[in-house]
């Protein structure tokens, strides 16, 4: 799955292309295919059960998790969103998820968006939230009915429960969308705790010789070195445009040893929190990863992302909207695109100044995420299931949901008042121009 991914992540493809559509279908057979096996490890299943867990958290990927903890009569879940909050989630908790300006997670869109992008969005929210449930929640919950329990609820049903979601995103660098009272941010958590440490001898040479730094990193799932020659070119040219400064790369291959100048430093790992919260650092090239952005926003560090799959195009999109960067599509990486997107951040102060206001307000939040953690979960383990949270709206059709039955009655008697007022305009009309035929004929028979 990994190796599929890392050849298709550099590549310019829309999320609902044949290609991706059916690398997502092998990820969620992948998820389906684990449910199978962790459902009939009655070992495991017994362990669960006898453990006595107050509270369970579970992950954001798939919902076999769920029928695992009902099974094991588990009183009360958390459900863990490990970036921006997923669609599916938000469609089965009951969040309100306007695909007019609440960018799909893995949409290239903001939340100002054109008609053509609302289009698009339209589109490719139904469509993840349809594949989810076609192709991961409801074979799971047949497979979970088949090894633990017959009468096992759907798992759309389970889920609506879950007491609480804790995503690890910041309301104050994502995108302003609606959210509920069960929704509890802990984004940055574990961020303040990570002190610099010392940099090993490699890194603190090159970082001593530096006038001044710039951290670039794709990621640790994809591999930097299986990106398109045409990226390694422009990159190398990019560090000889700018010989006074030091740039720092992750980049685990050895092909361009002898091809890139003095001023570039290829790593097959780099310190990076370390390294952004240097006062040498200027600016980090980076895939947009959620973590990365928030590394970055936590060391103040202005960004140029260049999203290649997932949620890294709308984290691109809100470091772009919140002018705490610069955003390049894929096809956008060439010398010259590179180079004058770093020009604009060193040589415009607002991007360095957001940034620093937002680590600011950061640091100055009344409860830390490690609080809300805590807190939260002790809440969680004392009262177990909070029925108050969950919103009547899950119950709903689509149809009462969006209030298509109500505009359709009101539409209907709009139409019926209108047609009426029409009918009687027309009556009138006749009978105006009957009477005005008869006084003119009346008038020439008298004459």
């Amino acid at each position: 799955l990994e190796k599929m991914h890392s050849k298709e992540a550099f590549e310019d493809s829309s999320f609902l292309t044949g290609r991706s559509v059916s690398s997502n279908q092998q990820f969620f057979t992948t998820f389906v295919t684990a449910c199978d096996v962790i459902s009939q490890d009655k070992a495991f299943i017994t362990r669960l059960k006898k453990a006595e867990f107050d509270v369970a958290f579970t992950h954001y990927y798939d919902l076999c998790p769920i029928g695992l903890i009902y099974h094991a009569k588990i009183p009360s879940w958390i459900w863990l969103n490990g970036a921006q909050m997923l669609d599916i989630i938000a469609n089965l908790i009951g969040v309100p998820s306007p695909p007019s300006y609440v960018p799909g997670l893995f949409g290239d869109v903001s939340d100002k968006m054109t008609f053509s992008e609302r289009v698009a969005n339209f589109i490719g929210k139904t469509t993840t939230v349809a594949m989810s449930k076609r192709y991961s929640i409801d074979p799971e919950t047949e497979i979970l009915r088949r090894n633990l329990d017959a009468n096992m609820p759907h798992l759309s049903e389970l889920a609506t429960e879950c007491a609480l979601v804790m995503i690890t995103s910041d309301e104050l660098y994502s995108l302003a969308r609606p959210t509920l009272h069960k929704i509890v941010s802990i984004g940055g958590l574990g961020m303040k705790s990570r002190s610099v440490k010392p940099l090993n001898k490699e890194f603190k040479q090159i970082v001593d010789r530096a006038k001044r730094i710039v951290v670039v990193s794709f990621g640790s799932v994809i591999s930097a070195d299986l990106m398109p020659e045409s990226w390694k070119n422009a990159l190398i040219e990019v560090f000889k445009h700018f010989p006074e400064i030091d740039f720092i790369m992750r980049y685990s291959a050895e092909d361009l040893n002898d091809k890139i100048p003095k001023n570039a430093h290829l790593s097959k790992w780099i310190p990076q929190v370390d390294l952004l919260q240097n006062n040498k650092t200027l600016l980090f090239i980076s895939h947009g990863g959620y973590n990365s952005v928030q590394e970055a926003i936590h060391s103040a560090v202005p960004i140029v992302t260049i999203p290649l799959f997932g949620d890294q195009f709308v984290n691109a999109r809100s470091v772009e909207r919140l002018r705490l960067g610069v955003r390049l599509s894929k096809s956008d990486v060439r010398s010259e695109t590179l180079v004058k997107a770093i020009d604009q951040i060193l040589s415009n102060d607002e991007y360095t100044n957001n940034v620093k206001r937002t680590q600011a307000m950061i640091l100055a939040k009344p409860t830390k995420p490690e609080e809300q953690l805590v807190k939260w979960t002790e809440f969680v383990a004392e009262f177990k299931t909070l029925p108050n949270l969950i919103p009547f709206g899950t119950r709903l059709s689509f149809i009462q949901y969006h209030c298509l039955d109500v505009i359709a009655l009101l539409s209907g008697v709009v139409f019926a008042f209108l047609f009426i007022v029409l009918c009687t305009m027309r009556v009138l009309y006749r009978k105006l121009c009957t009477s005005s035929a008869k006084t003119v004929k009346s008038h020439k028979k008298h004459n």
